[in-house]
């Protein structure tokens, strides 16, 4: 998929001098009915976030580009169309758009916690409508932030602004990401276990939360998925009613026990809204944090349907946010940790079996989790060695802790990078930083590695799963960190250390394919990232994302295809075979599985 990096129009940008503050803004919101206003936002995000998915699917950016045409029309002023028209003309509502996720669900948090329980704007008339795209509109002007102090910090501030934004903009690939998770749930999990006892018991915390075990509650995440998916935002647009699922209708592929069940573990009755989402105090946090929704991204509306507000949200919880969805099941610190730890070294395991797919078949000298035989401390989670060139691997399982990754604030949203991936002790930045100088420049870590005493170049890599990391700006923050931490080593010149490539699960997957296919060497694939894009602005997903390139061949989208079919097939056979109260008969009913393909 296309990478979508956005900034939208502002205020202050139509409106020189305008200013936007949270009391201007929940005085607007305090206009609206508080019922009306929330169930025709939870439908408007419905919209965007169709979009968002359709793009995944067509591998283009036109539904994101038109949905802003289709919503402007329900929802802004005439007179600010003019306004807007006249200063922007044509210009292209990709990129620069009035619309998004973000400030939609932040407006949403806003009507709940200060719309009318009764009268209000009842938004009957055309015009009525106007108030709520004055109030999105100028919502985008909460998300300015003050200019960096200096050009050196310019990363930093953009990676505190557009991580989250990107994050919320670019959900997982999920013929790529489901099957990963899959993966680790029922097979890397067990493995990683220290006693399977525990295992056991974080399973059954997770089961009294949900009611179904890791498998199905994945197969049924899947199952809801598939159902929204199947729909086109201008489908939507059409036929109003195909946004909401009727649990008593007949379903030949669930019963209608375990569809209610699936429903309620991820779900908010309409009367609950108020106070799930109500704002206790305003802080920038409240911009980015979209954990009231990524818990329930289903609404119950009060005739019983279920509306999905936001299909993406629902892609996330098959890719990395499914450890999320586990964390806020278990109900203590030390089954948090405990689980954590387990899954690092579940998430470790899968990297390097990919990781020696990818250099065994090419003759490389692979190493997982090799030693400093002097310590016998490990040097990095991997190396692999071949014709002078040195690939060394960290890989971390971990994510930010969320009051630093949505703070808004430079400072802790750089003390939660560092936390987990800097230059602290176990961090990414620094496991790779101390096993080059040792092995390389001090000389200091003996190893019968062979070849790395010949070596002429280094490529440091970081494999992450926390999605924010993704965002250029954010991976520009974490190379310049580790740029300047190996400047001294650097200006000796020999051997040469690329600079740091970030390297997310997806993209490794995705790689994975390609050198199946192609059978080129990830030096020479690394080589030409860096020297295509020196800013380090740019992700190696977005380098890889072209249509029809050495990334995104036929025979590399049918590797991906064909491991998301197996995922897919097993998941409907256990639907079929009536394992989550299905009916058992051969037909999936209801759920358009080719279109949840994206094929």
């Amino acid at each position: 998929m296309p990478q979508i990096i956005r900034t939208f129009i502002s205020p202050e940008e139509v409106f020189p001098g305008r200013s936007v503050d949270y009391a201007e803004l929940s005085g607007l919101a305090s206009t609206l009915n508080r019922d009306e206003a929330l169930h025709f936002l939870g439908f408007l995000n419905l919209l965007l976030s169709s979009a968002t998915i359709e793009t995944e699917f067509t591998n283009n950016v036109e539904p994101v580009r038109d949905v802003q045409t289709w919503l402007i029309r329900e929802v802004i002023s005439e007179k600010l169309l003019r306004t807007l028209q006249a200063q922007f003309g044509a210009a292209s509502l990709l990129n620069r758009p009035l619309l998004h996720r973000t400030q939609l669900l932040f407006v949403t948090r806003l009507v709940a916690t200060w719309g009318r329980a009764d009268g209000g704007n009842r938004l009957q008339t055309r015009d009525d409508f106007d108030v709520i795209g004055d109030l999105l509109f100028l919502t985008n002007g909460l998300f300015r932030v003050e200019e960096p102090p200096s050009k050196k910090a310019t990363a930093l501030w953009l990676a505190t602004q557009m991580g989250p934004m990107h994050e919320t903009e670019n959900p997982p690939a999920i013929e790529i990401s489901w099957p990963r998770v899959h993966d680790l749930f029922t097979r890397r999990l067990p493995a990683a276990a220290a006693d399977p006892a525990d295992l056991e018991r974080l399973e059954r915390i997770a089961l009294f939360t949900t009611g179904f075990s890791m498998e199905a509650w994945l197969d049924l995440s899947f199952l809801l998925f598939s159902f929204w998916s199947a729909v086109t935002f201008k489908q939507l647009m059409a036929d109003r009613s195909r946004g909401y699922l009727n649990p008593d209708q007949p379903h030949e592929t669930i019963s209608k026990e375990v569809l209610l069940q699936a429903l309620a573990s991820l779900s908010t009755p309409f009367a609950e809204l108020p106070d799930r989402l109500k704002i206790e105090s305003f802080s920038r946090t409240t911009l980015f944090d979209l954990t009231p929704f990524r818990a329930s991204p289903l609404w119950i509306m009060p005739n019983g349907d279920a509306l999905c507000i936001d299909v993406a949200l629902l892609v996330e919880r098959l890719g990395a946010h499914a450890f999320w969805s586990v964390m806020n099941a278990l109900d203590t610190m030390a089954r948090r940790k405990q689980f954590t730890s387990t899954w690092g070294s579940a998430f470790e395991a899968y990297c390097l079996d990919r990781l020696d797919k990818i250099f065994r078949a090419r003759n490389w000298f692979f190493v997982p989790n090799p030693l400093d035989e002097s310590s016998n401390e490990e040097l990095w989670d991997a190396v692999a060695v071949r014709d002078g060139a040195a690939i060394v691997i960290e890989c971390k399982g971990t994510f930010i802790k969320s009051g630093d990754k949505y703070s808004g604030e430079p400072a802790a949203f750089f003390r939660g990078l560092t936390q987990k991936f800097g230059h602290v002790k176990h961090g990414g930045l620094y496991q790779l930083r101390s096993g080059i100088e040792a092995v390389w420049f001090n000389q200091t870590a003996k190893s019968s590695i062979r070849g790395l005493r010949a070596v002429e170049d280094i490529y440091p890599v970081l494999v992450v799963q926390d999605p924010i990391i993704n965002a250029g700006p954010v991976m520009r923050v974490l190379s310049d960190r580790f740029l300047r931490s190996m400047e001294p080593r650097l200006k000796v010149g020999h051997p040469k250390v690329w600079p740091l490539t970030v390297m997310t699960a997806d993209a490794l997957d995705r790689l994975s394919a390609v050198i199946q296919v192609t059978g080129e060497r990830l030096d020479s694939i690394l080589k030409s990232f860096h020297r295509a894009h020196p800013s380090r602005m740019i992700s190696l997903e977005e380098f890889m994302a072209p249509n029809g390139d050495r990334f995104n061949t036929e025979a590399v989208r049918a590797i991906i295809k064909g491991r998301f079919d197996v995922i897919a097939e097993a998941a409907m056979q256990r639907f079929r075979n009536g394992d989550y109260g299905g009916t058992g008969r051969d037909e999936p009913g209801t759920v358009d599985q080719e279109k949840a393909r994206g094929t």
